[in-house]
């Protein structure tokens, strides 16, 4: 026995639709383009997928005839329910007739059926040529003769406002005020069953996106029943015998106007928001239901009431997914990268929230709370990539002010979360606390105001005399109440610590995806494969471009890990004992972003391994850097010449006019020395300190850190500059395999093979042969000499890459599986990092908002 499947919807019923009914019968799944389902790889292997042409009857039925005891058949995709009631008829199977769902389908010829039945629809003409549009009684809504989901409709309030219609039929119809609701329902011989009626809401016009739904909505008997009565008669005009149905009605006043009628469950999450109301598996009940010829769906009292509220990025901007709140009841998403064209129908929508209430206004609350909660991830806040011009800026920079490690550039921040805390705990009063935010306040607007109050002593101190100044020894006094220089440092550490892997990540983000792009771009592009110097074996530039971006996500794993980890702050820990104050370190923690305040104070402020360890991860990056520009500058060698770089990466000769010298090829080499340099330092500094603050490891930690992440920064703009610029000359490496004999190790292993030697007798044979130029005339050289001369025929030998096709080697295939790889790694790394911007972000809003509305 068999249940058949006509294509499925994409929202994630369809996929659930298959899977849950294997237990039942054999699963038989029915599609044309197996590009359009991203779960196809993920179904169980029990399903059977078969390929063809859906869109027409005749093919659909032929492979049908195949397939013995057929249940049901059925499709959760609006376009393709017509064929399934059609391949149900001529089956004789359970379900609608094909002029019954037709008539759901097509809004024009719907308005004649429901008015003989007495049932309101808003007036309709179908738009076939430029006179259709004259005459009409403004406003209307113009939309596609089929179609569902918002999909072309638009609210017209006059003729000049008519869009372009693309092809297809459209039809015109009297725009109908109101309230909008849907009813769910199922159908089967004993009647319609009412499932649910659900209150929509959508968009203003012109269009009609729909951005919430209350399930089951509370309305007076009255309501309740005049749309619920409306729905059914509804049903009863079309003929409707079998399954689920998804109507949509509008109410104004006491009319009730019928939208439209869908021959199938309702999409929208309306099926999940049922699940949790009425603690049902929709998925069961619905095979259930069609196996069994009767309504299975039965609704408990008392059942909650449920609300989802969809997540709708902003027009034209690029994301990577959602940031979902941790207090949401669910979520989830529709699409985990895409960009917002502005269509206006359910393609907008980037994810949803579920809550759930008492009553429908309660849900509602709580579902649009979670979803102001949750954040898009827009990937268009990365930095760009460096042209020429910018390279000569980072190479040739004069000393400026340093990026990272500025006491300044965190102390307003700590400051905040300090003041809202003594005033929280009463150690300031109110006036105070006023005082001091506009000090603090004006202070941001204008950093200025702390040069007119150089204490000698560094920034902190200059800071506490313009607090003094301004606001008197008793106010601006109490701002070192509860803690010391020596926790803010601590504090501040973590931070840049945080700020620094923050850029890092960013700037190692952009030159992977350049790595992966051009990757992609040469994945049969020959470039010999070297050990210890020497031509080893052949490869492409795809094989190495793939290779480098792994090793440098490899190293950029733990150092995003670190910062991850960094959940507890110093702060509150004042100078390594504590305080006697009533203080709430806990408090400030999660104002800053941190997990959890010091659990001990000493630690807290003696602690300087964040910094030794962001070194020494930093380090290990520059390290990748420095290994593939040894690389680019052996290929870029006169007598080598594989590749050719960008012209920013040259400079000339003062005395050899012949010479283009790559000299920032060895400007990152240097970088990374230094970056070296700066580290065994610091492993110095920091390790024989007592245990307790100094002066010297507070220095140190900030400085290392901040110095070894401007260099890494610089070095990777003009790394991903090179490599994007980056040319291969490949009558050059194709040479470069022949004559290094790069195919040596594949006669071997091919020799091995065919059965003739062993792998070390192989060896042998091909070494002689190689070294003696084939004058050794046994067998197994003469098949050796043979086999060199039939590889070295493959584009000279270069297109042996083709057969490594074991261990990861370089065969066209495998690349591209490589690339694929980085490429999800790369997206995971991209996405992990937005929502971590995101989330610390919105903290620092909502220290800022909070910091403002305190008195």
């Amino acid at each position: 026995m068999a249940i058949i499947y006509i294509e499925s919807n994409t929202t994630g019923f369809g996929e659930a639709l298959l899977t849950a009914s294997l237990p039942y019968d054999d699963v038989y799944f029915l599609l044309r383009d197996p590009s359009k389902y991203a779960f196809l790889n993920k179904l169980d292997p029990r399903i059977h997928i078969k390929i063809c042409d859906t869109s027409s009857i005749d093919a659909v039925a032929d492979e049908i005839s195949h397939i013995d005891d057929v249940r049901y058949v059925t499709s959760t995709s609006d376009g393709y329910i017509q064929i399934a009631s059609e391949v149900t008829e001529r089956l004789v199977l359970i379900g609608n007739s094909p002029s019954s769902v037709n008539l759901c389908r097509d809004k024009f010829s719907l308005q004649s059926v429901l008015r003989d039945y007495g049932i309101k629809y808003p007036v309709t003409r179908e738009i076939q040529k430029p006179n259709d549009l004259k005459g009409l009684d403004y406003p209307v809504i113009v939309k596609p003769r089929q179609g569902t989901g918002s999909t072309g409709v638009r609210f017209i309030e006059s003729c000049d406002q008519m869009p372009q219609l693309t092809e297809g039929s459209w039809i015109l119809q009297q725009f109908a005020p109101g309230t909008e609701f849907s009813i769910e329902t199922f159908t089967d011989d004993q009647g319609h069953h009412l499932l649910a009626v659900t209150r929509k809401f959508v968009t203003k016009p012109p269009h009609f996106l729909e951005l919430a739904h209350v399930l089951p909505l509370e309305l007076d008997d009255t309501t309740h029943r005049r749309i619920t009565e409306t729905a059914i008669r509804a049903l009863d005009a079309v003929g409707y015998t079998f399954g689920p149905a998804h109507t949509e009605l509008k109410i104004h006043g006491d009319s009730v106007t019928v939208i439209e009628i869908n021959a199938r469950l309702a999409g929208g999450m309306i099926p999940r928001l049922m699940e949790h109301a009425y603690g049902w598996s929709v998925v069961d009940l619905y095979i259930r239901s069609y196996l069994s010829g009767r309504c299975q769906f039965n609704i408990p009292k008392p059942y909650l009431t449920t609300a989802v509220s969809f997540i709708v990025p902003e027009v034209d901007r690029p994301y990577l997914g959602v940031e979902f709140s941790a207090e949401c009841f669910e979520s989830g998403e529709f699409h985990t990268s895409g960009r917002n064209k502005g269509k206006f129908d359910f393609s907008d929508r980037a994810g949803y929230v579920i809550a759930t209430g008492t009553h429908g206004m309660a849900a509602l609350r709580s579902s649009l709370r979670s979803r102001k909660c949750s954040r898009v991830l827009y990937t268009d806040t990365h930095e760009t990539q460096v042209d020429a011009k910018d390279i000569y800026e980072i190479v040739n920079q004069k000393s400026g002010p340093p990026r990272f490690g500025k006491l300044t550039s965190n102390l307003l921040t700590i400051e905040k979360a300090h003041l809202l805390m003594l005033r929280s705990q009463g150690v300031i009063k109110s006036g105070q606390f006023c005082d001091l935010k506009e000090a603090v306040l004006a202070l941001e607007y204008n950093p200025e105001l702390l040069e007119e109050h150089h204490s000698g002593r560094g920034d902190y101190f200059d800071y506490e005399q313009y607090v003094i100044s301004r606001c008197g020894r008793n106010t601006g006094g109490m701002i070192q109440a509860a803690r010391s220089r020596n926790d803010i440092n601590a504090t501040h550490l973590l931070l840049s610590v945080k700020e620094v892997i923050n850029a890092v990540v960013e700037r190692v983000i952009i030159l992977e995806e350049t790595l992966a792009s051009r990757a992609s771009e040469t994945l049969d592009v020959p470039l010999p494969i070297y050990s210890q110097y020497q031509t080893a074996m052949p490869g492409t530039a795809g094989h190495y471009m793939a290779a480098q971006g792994e090793i440098l996500l490899d190293s950029l794993d733990p150092l995003i890990a670190m910062r991850d980890e960094l959940e507890r702050s110093p702060l509150g820990a004042c100078a390594g004992a504590g305080t006697s104050f009533n203080t709430d370190s806990q408090y400030t923690a999660r104002l800053l972003g941190f997990k959890s305040g010091p659990t001990n104070s000493l630690s807290a402020i003696t602690d300087k391994n964040p910094a030794l360890r962001c070194a020494s991860l930093m380090t290990i990056l520059s390290g990748d850097i420095n290994r593939i520009a040894s690389d680019l500058q052996l290929w870029s060698m006169r007598e080598i010449a594989f590749i050719t770089l960008p012209k920013g990466m040259y400079g000339g000769s003062s005395n050899m006019p012949q010479k283009r010298n790559p000299y920032l090829l060895e400007w990152l080499r240097l970088h990374h020395d230094l970056n070296v340099g700066h580290l065994t330092g610091a492993f110095s500094s920091l390790t024989h300190i007592p245990t307790g603050n100094s002066y010297q490891a507070s220095r140190t930690a900030v400085e290392i850190v901040a110095e070894i992440a401007e260099k890494l920064l610089d070095m990777l703009d003009v790394l991903t500059y090179a490599i994007e610029g980056l040319c291969i000359d490949t009558i050059r490496t194709v040479r470069a395999v022949k004559h290094g004999n790069a195919c040596a190790t594949i006669v071997a292993e091919s020799l091995v093979q065919q059965g003739k030697s062993s792998f070390r007798d192989a060896h042998t044979a091909v070494g002689t042969v190689l070294l003696s130029g084939g004058g050794n005339k046994d067998s197994l050289s003469t098949a050796a000499a043979n086999l060199l001369t039939e590889l070295e025929s493959e584009a000279d030998g270069a297109q042996a890459y083709e057969r490594l096709v074991g261990g990861g080697g370089p065969a066209k295939d495998n690349t591209q599986a490589a690339v694929t790889s980085l490429s999800g790694r790369l997206r995971a790394v991209a996405r992990h990092q937005l929502a971590f911007r995101a989330r610390e972000n919105g903290n620092k809003r909502d220290l800022d908002n909070r910091f403002r509305r305190t008195n």
